[in-house]
């Protein structure tokens, strides 16, 4: 048996796995990184079967059921359409070159130590914390943070999609604080959040670093602060320019989402349902496909002449 494989970030997989499953040439295996509609709509199949045959009941339960989902879509139980092929920990790597020059002789056994190793590094211009992020995972970091401090039940009840469930729970901010307290920062960026790295061929001098003379050597990411609800008439270059607080530079790339932009312009379709605004907004048919389920993926041109799917209408 031979396995051509296509690898992609975790993000690509997350947008475009449905797709994949409801076109013309399925993968035979995917990784996907969450179940969503796909049971509903017949894309995945029933490993019901394989269960006992494989001797997949060797496995934990508790390890299974985020893999299964019952008929009312709600993850935890019912049929099984997932399974993964090993299971490890995440776990952190220390620089023993720059722990050394902080000081830091062991790593850390417990969250407050990691906290407070991740505090000196910081207060010594030393980047605390970085994330490998090939496969668009970073999130691994922050999700196992949180795990330390989220009410298990809770975080499963979000985890399963089960109504009401939130994700805003306190755990989660708490675990979320801990990464994201020792980001590094910089007085010239007073109204923004940011990561900052220098670009090297040594895994030890990356550090936190301000603007440097040279461009080539630093990329600097951050979110602006302060912008509200975007409403039809919005002036979203005053918005940005405001909420960037004189901090934008000459070279500095703004990225929009065509989201704010359309509740700008006011393209806001008031509609029974998601399908009937597409219908209004498609002025060509392209490609369209039906899923076992009958759900119905439709590719068009819409009024503007972009070709994409579902005539770029967000619900």
């Amino acid at each position: 048996m031979t396995f051509t494989i296509t690898r992609d970030t975790f993000q690509n997989l997350t947008a475009n796995a449905p797709k994949l499953l409801a076109s013309d040439t399925p993968p035979d295996l995917i990784r996907l990184p969450t179940l969503g509609d796909t049971v509903k709509d017949g894309l995945v199949a029933n490993l019901d079967p394989y269960f006992d045959a494989y001797g997949w009941d060797a496995w934990p339960a508790s390890q299974l059921a985020p893999l299964r989902m019952s008929e009312d879509g709600i993850r935890g139980s019912g049929s099984l359409y997932q399974l993964g092929l090993g299971y490890s920990i995440t776990g952190i790597y220390m620089n023993d070159t720059l722990a050394s020059q902080l000081g830091i002789t062991a790593p850390p056994q417990t969250l407050a130590e990691l906290e407070a190793d991740m505090a000196k590094a910081k207060a010594a211009g030393i980047l605390p914390i970085m994330a490998g992020d090939k496969d668009g995972v970073v999130n691994f970091v922050v999700q196992a943070a949180m795990n330390q401090y989220v009410d298990k039940d809770q975080f499963l009840s979000w985890m399963f999609n089960e109504p009401g469930a939130r994700y805003d729970e306190p755990g989660n901010v708490q675990g979320a604080e801990l990464i994201r307290t020792p980001a590094p920062t910089a007085s010239t960026r007073a109204t923004a959040s940011r990561w900052t790295a220098r670009r090297t061929s040594s895994p030890s001098s990356v550090r936190s670093s301000p603007r440097c003379a040279s461009s080539a050597d630093v990329l600097e990411i951050w979110a602006l602060e302060g912008i509200g609800e975007i409403t039809p008439g919005t002036d979203l270059v005053g918005v940005i320019f405001e909420a960037a607080g004189g901090s934008l530079r000459d070279g500095d790339i703004v990225v929009v989402t065509s989201k704010i932009v359309s509740k700008a312009e006011g393209r806001i379709l008031h509609a029974d349902d998601r399908e009937d605004a597409i219908t209004r907004e498609t002025v060509r048919l392209v490609a369209s496909r039906t899923s076992p389920a009958g759900h119905v993926t439709r590719i068009v041109e819409n009024r503007l002449g972009i070709v994409s799917a579902a005539a770029g209408v967000d619900a």
